[in-house]
């Protein structure tokens, strides 16, 4: 796959021309809403690359037939972004915060790391299309790390109504997370990372003919080759499906408005560390930089106002993340198994399937290179 991680000039070049339209997603909306099928990069029910998204260290290919760790451990970042109602407006303003998204997970990233990000929306079951037929509850697009994640991005479909119900469907988004999720970084005991930015609770079960709507009647074949073998006449509720999420990521909700019923639901099935109320959604590139930084420990409470002024964010605003991340699980992820023992550029690995590397980048003697992190790129909401 190689070393290649984006410029900074490429995000921007696929933002400036998503922005040429009413929304960035308003071609793959008008699309949909004539063909009622989505893009398979970002429909959870299609098979073209499997049902469950992948997050694998890449490799260059070596002429022994061995495989080279290109840039380092890859660790993913899923982030769910909420377009019912008043939230319809979020791919928007996420598109134009890519590459600075990007960026400042690329800045707290320890040494030996690079970010890989996955998108996705979440609507409402209710939802309706303009003739009345059944809209899209939610996309998810594939973990990437050049501006293939903008461009994805595109595809997504805001339905920007609700149910006006008082929760909207993340519930299958969490799901998807939990079960149909395969990333290196759990199987040697550390976590990846997952947000849902909303402003609302979600159902407090998961219904067996959604999930079929929306993850295709092989959805229960799907989860048991990952790993996850479940009943489909007894499956997990919400709170049940965040706590087997919360085994392999560290998953936090991020709500845009204070509603108490919201903040009890996120509170009751991830834990009070665990939601953050934000003041509004132009902030979540930099609270998600902030979260991340100091679960794993680049960043500290005393250094994270100066590092987001650094990146742009305002004395007030940075002040007002400060506050709010303080009582986050800080350095979650320097306590788990095998933090200092990752691999990183250089190394071989004899497949591409195994666990861990046989040749170290260190014990190499063909190797004239320091063993250091991916080269800085430039911030994403």
């Amino acid at each position: 796959m190689g070393s290649y991680t984006g410029a900074r000039s490429a995000y921007t070049a696929v933002v400036d021309r998503a922005s040429r339209d009413r929304s960035a997603t308003h071609r793959a909306e008008e699309k949909v809403m004539e063909t009622h099928e989505l893009n398979p990069l970002v429909d959870p029910g299609a098979n073209n690359w499997g049902k469950s998204r992948r997050s694998l260290i890449r490799f260059n290919d070596m002429p022994d037939g061995r495989f080279e760790v290109a840039v380092g451990l890859s660790v993913p970042v899923e982030i769910m972004l909420d377009t019912t109602g008043s939230m319809g407006s979020n791919v928007d303003i996420a598109l134009k915060g890519i590459p600075d998204t990007r960026d400042n997970l690329q800045d707290v990233m320890r040494q030996g790391c690079e970010a890989h990000v996955a998108t996705g929306v979440f609507n409402d079951v209710h939802d309706r299309f303009r003739d009345r037929s059944p809209g899209i509850v939610m996309t998810r697009s594939q973990f990437e790390m050049t501006e293939k994640m903008a461009e994805q991005m595109m595809h997504h479909i805001p339905m920007r109504d609700g149910g006006g119900n008082g929760k909207e469907d993340s519930q299958f988004a969490l799901f998807a997370a939990a079960y149909l999720s395969s990333f290196y970084i759990n199987r040697i005991g550390l976590k990846s990372y997952h947000f849902t930015v909303t402003d609302e609770a979600a159902d407090s079960y998961i219904d067996k003919q959604q999930l079929i709507r929306i993850f295709g009647k092989d959805v229960f074949e799907a989860t048991a080759a990952n790993g996850h073998t479940l009943d489909p006449q007894n499956l997990p509720s919400t709170e049940e499906v965040a706590q087997a999420l919360l085994s392999r990521s560290h998953a936090f909700c991020l709500l845009v408005k204070n509603y108490d019923s919201a903040e009890r639901f996120w509170k009751k099935i991830l834990g009070d560390e665990r939601v953050i109320v934000l003041p509004n959604t132009k902030l979540v590139p930099h609270m998600i930089s902030a979260i991340v930084g100091l679960t794993e420990g680049t960043l500290d409470l005393q250094s994270v106002v100066e590092y987001l002024v650094t990146r742009g964010v305002n004395n007030s605003d940075a002040e007002s993340i400060e506050r709010s991340v303080r009582n986050i699980p800080i350095g979650a992820q320097t306590i788990l198994e095998n933090f200092n023992n990752i691999p990183v550029r250089g190394d071989i690995f004899d497949t591409k399937e195994d666990l861990w590397p046989t040749v170290k980048a260190v014990d190499r003697d063909d190797l004239d290179v320091a063993v250091k992190a991916p080269e800085e790129v430039g911030d994403w909401i």
